[in-house]
């Protein structure tokens, strides 16, 4: 995001505010931004292709429950809806006093966003234990 204030550009992004926190001595506030914006979705992904393609493929795998449960361990630590709120909530209280311009990186960001949330609303967890039961070891 490209933030203009008083005749002064900057391009933002999150690697760039997570570097800054960093250098300044900010280390568990840079690692929690860490954790539950890029980790956990990602993570979340990972394990949410592997087993739905153990499934699919009815391959057995020791490891499908495991990585179920921490599917489900994980999914409340992602942050992406909270961190897309301040977006706006910032947007809004700067609309008069700078210029912001999205760029490629948020509209990533909010296709990641509603994929996860769609990946939250439509998963039936109970049909996958079934299908962990019946595939899985």
């Amino acid at each position: 995001m490209k933030f203009t204030m008083l005749g002064n550009t900057e391009s933002l992004s999150i690697i760039n505010c997570l570097q800054t926190l960093f250098n300044n001595g900010h280390l568990v506030i840079a690692s929690l931004i860490l954790f539950t914006l890029i980790v956990v979705p990602l993570l979340k992904m990972m394990l949410i292709i592997f087993i739905t393609t153990r499934i699919y493929h009815k391959a057995r795998s020791h490891y499908l429950a495991f990585s179920f449960k921490w599917y489900t361990r994980i999914s409340s630590w992602g942050m992406l809806d909270i961190f897309m709120l301040s977006i706006l909530v910032s947007a809004i209280k700067l609309r008069n006093d700078a210029e912001l311009e999205p760029g490629l990186g948020l509209y990533a960001f909010v296709i990641l966003l509603i994929s996860s949330a769609m990946q939250t609303q439509l998963l039936n967890k109970k049909l996958i234990w079934t299908l962990i039961e019946r595939h899985g070891t």
